[in-house]
């Protein structure tokens, strides 16, 4: 979500350079540190009520066209080394959240960051289980996913 302003005032002044452009939005990086008021809002700390509240930004504004991004992994925000505590990684539990409340809302598709790093343990998302859950939601049905 850092470049939506950017996308907002682009629209406004000359709507037909975003005709046809797609936007992958980086809802992915984002912290559930309170203190340095790293969350929206106090009920929109879990990673998929994060991602659900800035892709919300992105259709108010008039952005449609955005796309969820989804890191798969340890997350390289916040630093591991130093607030780790308050990273937020792609959990199977969070993936299956926002599938079903944020990707549902955006048909085009989704993107993954960082396809071939590893998940840091069982109860992370895979790239195969992302690129699954996000092509079973944009394409219902199709024997491909």
């Amino acid at each position: 979500g850092n470049l939506k302003g950017l996308w907002f005032e682009l629209k406004q002044t000359f709507p037909e350079v975003l005709e046809g452009m797609d936007l992958n939005v980086m809802t992915y990086d984002l912290s559930s540190n309170e203190e340095f008021h790293e969350c929206p809002d106090k009920d929109h700390c879990p990673l998929a009520d994060q991602v659900g509240f800035f892709m919300d930004t992105y259709t108010k504004a008039g952005l449609g066209n955005a796309f969820v991004g989804y890191e798969i992994g340890q997350p390289a925000y916040p630093s591991p080394v130093h607030d780790k505590q308050n990273q937020l990684p792609l959990t199977k539990t969070a993936l299956a959240t926002i599938i079903e409340k944020t990707q549902n809302n955006f048909p085009f598709g989704g993107f993954l960051w960082e396809i071939f790093k590893p998940a840091v343990d069982a109860s992370q998302a895979t790239p195969q289980d992302v690129a699954q859950a996000i092509c079973n939601s944009v394409r219902p049905g199709d024997k491909r996913c």
